[in-house]
């Protein structure tokens, strides 16, 4: 129910009076220091001079190597490694309950992928994260975007009766056709210099309010805004250039527009959860403002009850404060002490390129007479030559000094030079991959602070999902292969009772080159085996290998068995088939271990015995296929390619060394999997 219009204006004032602490409260605690930081990263680094108004000598350097750009780079980089793995839960330990948690772990792992995560805009979020300290980022659902809907009555519309309306026709009169959209999720990046929490919050669970600001140009504001929330058209914004005064830091980042700068509109969206009583808007409010004109004004409609913006923090935390430090902080007089030693190497190598010239009064030159051309000649009187008054070179413990610089910048930073991919001299491998491994640690608490963040951000898209996607929705999911593939949305899959488990520091190596090490040496000793002894191997590396879905070959088999015990024990109508290409070592593992627990001893006899049945057909239809493969490998029945005679054309009578790729391609994997490849070589004939 619309407000009115006297406790709509009440509201008003109350959220300007919010946004004006909240905004007012950054430019004094950070926004001088943003902007500093911003300026060092983009190697503007003397702008203070100008800013200052100080005057530069004609013989004064001012030269910059930027150290802090390629430290912000390698920061952003080694962040987007530490993405997380998302694994959902189910509450329900049945058959469906975990087909709907393996459906929505697929569409949250793709969502990094399928384009519902803006990489361009996670990317400038991460970047000013570790620039500035925080980076916001926004999900929400976009109803104009995806894919056209095209109605049979918009087919057949009837153009004659129209009449042009301003609300209803574009600027040549005509009609203006509101097409509808399937309407996609969208994340988009927030500055800090746009986005404004209450100021009072020290923690993300703290944070009640958010305003998000927006510039427009005066004339697209009007067409996305012609009314206001009473029903009156808007003349003008009295949210413009005011208002925009104050705000040089962001000024500053935007062109120049010129005379266009008095005709920006900022145009305010305020969030709102509420702490005590609820009032109007028990699910919160949001609210859509430009100075004195209310735009909107109602409920937030996001379930259950969020701010749609997740935090993502830099690498220095700061104790009772939301907003961290940033990386630059600590590296600005660093790279100013650098600067200024790059600058008077710079005045001293002017000096020994250009030296001061000694002309003798007596030599009768003149000083004029002196050019830079080549191979010049100058006349002057015998015995009084001119010379030139030739600095010393620049002393071998600056090039020392600036490198000490260099290393102390890595050091603060924690990004090193093999992080960026210089490797140095007479650096041993495992050197390096110690190094590696010591500044893995150093950022082991940031890489959790960004994984989190991740799974917030997926949280919200999961939501949205649910909220806005209607059923029967085809949306794309990664398979198991890796290929993309549709995936047929219900609501019902998608429910709130799924739990998100967030997979953190998984300690896998984030290189092509040691992932392919690391493989080698795991083959090589045998730890990707499906074997209990390569299990253990796996439990003893922690975290980083057990029970990962990577290295579990046989995973189909194994769910598949689980859910066969999940039949027996809840007493399911459902059979217990064994079909010949199922992995019967894995499948009576499972068995065999529901069998030593106590809810199998507290089944009714026919159900343990039923069980029983279905584990001896694994274990005849294993028993088979080992005679099978014996008699491969000592020249026995089945030896040769089907309808070859053993022995002929191989005169040892042994099976030739391709005998298992000959027959089904797969070697003796296939046996162990129960694969009967015989059977399926055999031609039509029988031959």
């Amino acid at each position: 129910m619309p407000l009115t219009e006297k406790r709509a204006r009440e509201a008003l004032e109350k959220m300007r009076h919010k946004y004006r602490q909240a905004r007012e409260a950054w430019e004094l605690r950070r926004r001088d220091r943003e902007l500093e930081s911003a300026l060092f990263t983009q190697g503007l680094q003397h702008e203070e001079i100008v800013a200052n108004e100080k005057e530069i000598a004609a013989d004064e350097a001012v030269e910059t190597a930027n150290m802090i750009r390629p430290l912000v780079r390698a920061a952003t980089a080694a962040t987007f490694r530490a993405i997380p793995t998302i694994e959902v839960a189910t509450t329900h330990d049945d058959p469906a309950g975990h087909t709907r948690a393996e459906l929505v772990e697929r569409a949250a792992r793709s969502a990094f992928l399928n384009g519902i995560v803006d990489w361009d805009e996670f990317h400038r979020c991460i970047a000013w994260s570790k620039q500035g300290g925080l980076g916001w980022m926004e999900i929400l659902f976009n109803p104009d975007a995806g894919r056209e809907i095209v109605s049979e009555e918009s087919l057949f519309e009837e153009e004659d009766d129209f009449e042009a309306k301003d609300e209803e026709a574009d600027l040549f009169g005509e009609r203006v056709r509101r097409s509808m959209r399937e309407g996609e999720i969208e994340t988009v990046f927030v500055a800090t210099a746009e986005g404004f929490q209450n100021p009072d919050a020290r923690t993300k669970k703290e944070i009640r309010q958010f305003f998000r600001t927006r510039l427009y140009a005066e004339d697209r504001a009007k067409e996305l805004f012609s009314k206001d929330y009473f029903g009156k058209k808007i003349e003008a914004f009295d949210g413009g250039r005011d208002t925009m005064a104050a705000d040089d830091w962001r000024m500053s980042q935007m062109q120049d527009y010129g005379e266009q700068e008095e005709s920006l509109v900022e145009v305010v969206e305020a969030w709102y959860l509420p702490t005590g009583p609820a009032g109007p808007y028990p699910n919160g409010a949001y609210a859509l403002f430009s100075g004195a004109t209310l735009i909107y004004m109602g409920p937030n409609w996001l379930a259950p009850k969020r701010l749609p913006f997740v935090p993502f923090f830099g690498d220095c935390i700061v104790t009772g404060s939301l907003h961290p430090d940033g990386m630059v902080e600590d590296l600005k007089g660093i790279q100013q002490t650098h600067n200024f030693l790059l600058s008077k190497m710079k005045e001293h190598a002017d000096k020994v390129l250009n030296p001061t010239r000694l002309v003798p009064v007596q030599s009768g030159v003149d000083a004029s007479a002196f050019t830079n051309k080549a191979g010049q000649t100058l006349r002057y009187l015998a015995g009084h030559p001119p010379s030139f008054d030739r600095p010393p070179g620049i002393d071998q413990s600056m090039f020392q000094f600036l490198e000490y610089l260099k290393a102390q910048a890595n050091l603060i930073s924690g990004y090193h030079d093999f992080t960026r991919g210089n490797l140095g001299t007479n650096v041993s491998g495992r050197s390096m991959i110690l190094a590696r491994e010591n500044e893995g640690l150093t950022r082991e608490p940031d890489n959790v602070s960004f994984q989190i963040s991740c799974l917030e951000m997926v949280q919200h898209i999961i939501h949205l999902m649910r909220q806005f996607y209607p059923d029967g929705r085809m949306f794309r999911v990664l398979g198991s292969d890796g290929r993309w593939e549709k995936a047929e949305f219900m609501a019902e899959d998608f429910d709130v009772a799924q739990d998100l488990i967030i997979q953190v520091n998984t300690g896998s190596p984030t290189t092509p080159g040691a992932q392919f090490t690391e493989i080698l040496e795991l083959l090589q000793y045998g730890a990707l085996d499906d074997t209990p002894q390569a299990e253990r191997a796996r439990d003893m590396l922690a975290s980083k290998y057990y029970k990962k879905s990577t290295f579990d070959v046989a995973s189909g088999d194994r769910a598949k068995a689980r859910r066969e015990n999940l039949i027996i024990q809840h007493q399911w109508p459902d059979e217990l088939a064994v079909a010949t290409f199922d992995n019967h070592a894995v499948h009576l593992g499972e068995h065999n271990q529901f069998r030593k627990t106590t809810a199998y001893e507290q089944l009714p006899p026919d159900l343990r015995m039923k069980l029983d049945a279905h584990c001896d057909e694994h274990e005849d239809l294993q028993e088979a296929q080992m005679i099978d493969l014996q008699g491969l490998q000592s020249g026995g029945p089945g030896a040769g390619p089907p309808g070859t005679v053993p022995g002929e054309g191989n005169p040892s009578g042994a099976a030739p060394d391709n005998a298992m790729l000959t027959a089904g391609g797969q070697g003796p994997d296939a046996l162990a999997e129960g694969t009967d490849f015989l059977a399926a070589e055999q031609p039509a004939n029988g031959v």
